[in-house]
């Protein structure tokens, strides 16, 4: 399992479990995109803290990305990608927690397509 934070082109903020998506074969495989399991938006608010309270605090709140979309498995093209970075603790330790933890069906819809990360196909 590999949490990362994605910056989409889009500007949107997506959590996930991610697999690279390869094409070709031996030395002519290429990174093409990556699978996004179970994706979340990150949305963060500002709350009101005391001024003799110095530190930065706000609420983060994790919606689905696609949450009319069948199934927690995800194509993502790499070109829509901006960048991925390692998430905050205290985000990846929820996202674990909350979503990853939680079987796929409460996710949505089960989709026959498991892209390698847990059926016959998976890597891991």
């Amino acid at each position: 399992m590999t949490v990362k934070l994605a910056v989409l082109k889009s500007g949107e903020e997506v959590i996930s479990d991610v697999k690279e998506m390869h094409h070709g074969e031996g030395e002519n495989t290429k990174v093409v995109g990556y699978f996004f399991k179970k994706p979340c938006i990150v949305r963060m608010k500002d709350i009101d803290v005391p001024e003799n309270r110095p530190q930065v605090t706000f609420d983060i709140s994790l919606q689905p990305w696609v949450p009319l979309g069948k199934g927690p498995i995800y194509p993502v093209a790499m070109d829509w990608i901006v960048t991925f970075v390692d998430p905050i603790d205290k985000l990846k330790d929820t996202y674990q927690e909350q979503i990853l933890s939680q079987d796929d069906e409460n996710y949505g819809e089960i989709s026959s397509q498991d892209f390698g990360f847990d059926g016959p196909n998976s890597s891991d």
